[in-house]
This record gives structure tokens, sequence and C-alpha cells, in this order.
């Protein structure tokens, strides 16, 4: 699973269409389709039923999207060198690594 196979899904969902969310996410269709197809593989179930040009949230892809979505929250946080919630942090909000046991 890959971040880039995530947020395409997620701008999917959000547009409703491939085509627009690959204009969003400057992107080709082609390249976002196949991206959501993997992801989709690996999670074992489809994200969208795609009825011609109009794309569905299948009931997988509702109950998943909030977690996929928590994933880049996460992933967006960290990058910026703040703890997720549930974190620990030191006095300027930077992760604290764990002790070794």
């Amino acid at each position: 699973m890959e971040m880039h196979q995530i947020r395409y899904a997620l701008a999917v969902a959000r547009a409703g269409s491939f085509t627009k969310a690959a204009e969003g996410c400057n992107a080709s269709q082609p390249a976002l389709s196949k991206a959501v197809k993997a992801l989709e593989a690996k999670l074992g179930s489809p994200l969208f039923h795609r009825e011609g040009k109009k794309v569905l949230t299948s009931e997988f892809g509702r109950s998943m999207l909030p977690h996929l979505q928590r994933i880049v929250d996460e992933a967006e946080v960290t990058q910026m060198g703040r703890v997720p919630t549930g974190g620990v942090a030191d006095g300027d909000g930077r992760a604290v690594p764990a002790k070794p046991d």
C-alpha cells in the first residue's frame, strides 16, 4: 500500500469521478485508475463501483475511507515533525523516540 494510492482513492471519493480526481491530483487518468485498482487489490475488495463514467463508493469503500483519511492525516503530521494524537511529545511538540526495552 502506497501513500499516493491512498491519496488518489480519497480524491476519487471526493470528486465522484476518476477523471476529475486525476485532474485535481495532477495525474493522468490511467495512472490514477491503475493506482486505485492496485490499492483495491491490496485491500482485497473494491472501494468503488464503476458504472461507465459514474463512480459510486462501495459499502467496503465507505467503511475504509475514514481509515484511509486517518493514514494520510497521520503521515502529514509525522512529516511536519509533530506527534499524532495520542503520541508522546517533548515541550516543543516534537516526537520523542521510544526508549528501547
